[in-house]
């Protein structure tokens, strides 16, 4: 839906992201669309602490982890973008230096709160007793009877340095043969229908300048973090935005999502619940349920 609303009047918005590459797309895309200076004030941190800001009405829109949505009490706002896999993801991972059948302990990465539930959730359909710890700071240390949870960027570099790695995202496929929303965006519920399609049609546009522009964007992402080119190859980082991130929430990744809120056993509210359906995600798109069920915008000959 194309409303030819103006952009600037929301440039006063504080606007959450995730400091990790699987955002750099929106965040370039924010930054060719405004001048500097000009456009919402964005605010990268990690996805639990985006979480924190916005519950204490801090900041506008944030992305946030998806299980904040079903834990809060305030009614948010939803807007149909988010973070989003399908298989392998390979940015939330499960590490060890032995094979997850010996596992006893996982340590577990603090940054993503629907990475820490999903974890939890895979033990306890394998009836698995496991003794979580919050923290990451044995990891160097793991001996076999242990595990540990990374997510984001770190995955680039700490990967490689175990024996055995799992990748969340595919865990949850293999057992519901659905995508996974890892974050979703949320808006304070003050915020007026105007404004909010307003955000829609900004983010839209963001996120299809973006994938427009992969190549460029990795180039400019590793001018910022030179870094990073030692850890993994150009090709490699491109692969990785175009072929394991989404950001449209689409039918498909709506009945993820609900089947990881059912298994927590929490029953949304009305009121919540009804911000999960085709019918209010038509307020932004009216063809919004109707697409196949491949996740928008994804390549196929991936």
């Amino acid at each position: 839906m194309k409303s030819g609303r103006d952009w600037e009047s929301i440039s006063n918005i504080k606007l959450v992201l995730v400091s990790y590459l699987n955002t750099y797309p929106l965040v370039w895309g924010l930054k060719k669309l405004f001048k500097k200076g000009k456009g919402p004030e964005i605010i990268l941190c990690p996805p639990s602490h985006g979480s924190r800001l916005l519950m204490e009405g801090k900041v506008d829109i944030a992305l946030v982890p998806s299980i904040t949505y079903l834990n809060c009490n305030t009614p948010f706002e939803v807007l149909p973008f988010g973070i989003i896999s399908r298989k392998e993801v390979d940015t939330v991972l499960l590490v060890g230096n032995a094979s997850i059948e010996n596992w006893e302990r996982i340590f577990l990465d603090e940054d993503s709160l629907s990475s820490i539930e999903l974890t939890k959730i895979l033990f306890q359909i394998k009836n698995r007793k496991i003794e979580f710890i919050d923290g990451i700071r044995e990891i160097e240390n793991l001996d076999e009877n242990s595990g540990a949870l990374i997510i984001g960027n770190k995955c680039f570099k700490w990967a490689q340095n175990f024996s055995w790695c799992y990748d969340l995202s595919k865990l949850w496929f293999d057992f519901t043969g659905l995508p996974f929303v890892f974050a979703i965006v949320l808006a304070r519920p003050e915020i007026g229908k105007d404004y909010l399609l307003t955000a829609y049609d900004l983010i839209d546009k963001v996120i299809r300048v973006g994938i427009e522009n992969i190549a460029q964007v990795v180039e400019d992402w590793l001018l910022e973090y030179p870094h990073e080119i030692k850890l993994k190859k150009r090709s490699y980082y491109y692969s990785y935005l175009k072929n394991k991130i989404f950001y449209n929430i689409n039918r498909e990744a709506i009945l993820g999502l609900k089947k990881f809120y059912s298994i927590n056993k929490k029953i949304l509210p009305e009121e919540k619940a009804i911000k999960l359906s085709n019918e209010y995600f038509r307020m932004y798109d009216p063809a919004f349920g109707k697409e196949s069920d491949s996740i928008k915008g994804k390549d196929e000959n991936s």
